[in-house]
């Protein structure tokens, strides 16, 4: 369990992913995720455990691993290389970011928490549809 939460006994479980035939699947193994993550790899899928907080694959230019998908979205983007549903919600999510440059000249941008202080829910629907990135960030 994690804070209270035996994430294992949710919904959807190894079930979800024997029925979805799923290639890869990711989960943002913080918190509640922590045990989804580990009862998906109990059950053999193949899960990614994405740890957002955790140290960049560049870590010279980016500040943390959410950092540097954010940004790889960001080009895609930019470069059109990459399209985003037509979703109202998501686009304001996205559109809310901000981001930093560091003392050191790392790229870091805001945490949740600095989001929701600004009065803007915390971004869950980017951060759901972008974990993928987080395989490609790491190459």
């Amino acid at each position: 369990t994690r804070y209270g939460h035996d994430a294992r006994r949710g919904r959807g479980g190894d079930d979800g992913a024997r029925v979805l035939s799923a290639e890869a699947i990711f989960v943002d193994e913080n918190g509640v995720g922590g045990g989804v993550c580990d009862r998906l790899k109990e059950v053999g899928a193949p899960v990614y455990g994405v740890q957002f907080g955790c140290r960049a694959p560049h870590p010279t230019r980016f500040a943390n691993l959410r950092s540097e998908i954010f940004w790889e979205l960001r080009r895609l983007m930019n470069d059109r290389l990459i399209a985003l549903p037509s979703d109202e919600t998501l686009a304001a999510q996205l559109l809310s970011l901000r981001y930093d440059v560091t003392s050191s000249g790392q790229v870091k941008l805001e945490s949740k928490r600095e989001t929701r202080k600004r009065g803007i829910p915390s971004p869950d629907q980017p951060h759901c549809g972008h974990l993928p990135l987080a395989r490609f960030a790491r190459s």
